[in-house]
Parts: structure tokens; sequence; C-alpha cells
């Protein structure tokens, strides 16, 4: 038989199926694309001045091709860090082409205790497409999963000690 062919690629976690001797018609799909994950809160409304702060991060991230950037935005409670991450956020999400994944760890939110690493990571895990039933259990093969999923790519994880703290 010429031009018979038996192929399968995938780039996301799959499962595969094999058939012996079909008979009658067969018809395979793909799972659908997953949406590239794109979980900002609204931007502040309300933002002015902080340039100096933007433009420094903007230079944090220019020229940054292939290399993981790691920024951290710190000071007292209250002095509008999270509104300047979400804006500086907002304005530069085109840059991170394969989605942009925001935590909010609630690290100083007066109605709730912090959110768990363990919690955060199964969270990335749902925005990213991996079907609840195929999460690992173990909780350092959830964040290995993660890893997987995220290399190569050009997202911002974007933790933040209260994105509702507003």
């Amino acid at each position: 038989m010429t031009g018979l062919r038996n192929e399968v690629s995938s780039e996301s976690v799959a499962t595969a199926v094999q058939v012996g001797v079909p008979h009658g018609g067969m018809h395979l799909s793909a799972p659908p694309e997953q949406p590239v994950p794109r979980q900002l809160p609204a931007p502040p409304a309300h933002f002015t001045g902080r340039e100096a702060d933007l433009a420094r991060l903007d230079r944090a991230l220019d020229g940054a091709v292939g290399t993981v950037v790691i920024s951290a935005v710190t000071g007292a409670g209250g002095i509008g860090k999270t509104w300047l991450a979400l804006h500086w956020a907002h304005r530069n999400a085109h840059r991170f082409p394969d989605g942009v994944l925001p935590v909010d760890l609630r690290g100083f939110s007066p109605d709730d205790e912090p959110v768990p690493a363990s919690v955060a990571v199964r969270g990335f895990l749902g925005a990213l497409g991996v079907w609840p039933a195929a999460v690992p259990v173990d909780e350092h093969a959830q964040a290995a999963l993660s890893r997987t999923l995220v290399t190569s790519r050009r997202r911002l994880p974007m933790p933040a000690g209260a994105f509702g703290a507003r």
C-alpha cells in the first residue's frame, strides 16, 4: 500500500490510542486547544505617577530573550506595590504570548490564611489545561509537571501578597 502513514504527534500531555486491525471508519480528533491563560485581575482604575518604577521594571525585561528574569516589588504595606505590578503587567501582557498566571497568595489578607504552595501549583496546572484527574497526587510531582509545562514558554507568573486589597 502506498501513501499509508501512521503518525501521532502532540506537545501536550495526551492519551495514546493503539489499534490492531481497524475495520470500518475511524475518526480521531485532538482535544480542543487550551486558551492562553490571561488571568490578570482588572487594572487599577486610577493609577498615576510611578513612571520611574514602571521604567525600571521595563528595563529589567528588555533584552532578556531566553533568560529568566525575576523581579520583586518591595516596600511597606499600603504603598501601592500590587497596583504597580498590575498596571505594569497589563501594559506588558503582549510581551508574554504564552500567558499571564497571577496568583493571590493572600500574604497580608486580614480575612484569610496565606495560600499553601500546593494550592497555588494546582491552580497553575488547571490554568495550563491539565485535567484534574491528570494532576499527580504528590506535591513534588505537581511542581515538576508545572515546570515541564512552562519550560521554553514566555509566561508571566505573578505571585502577589493581596490582589484583592485595594
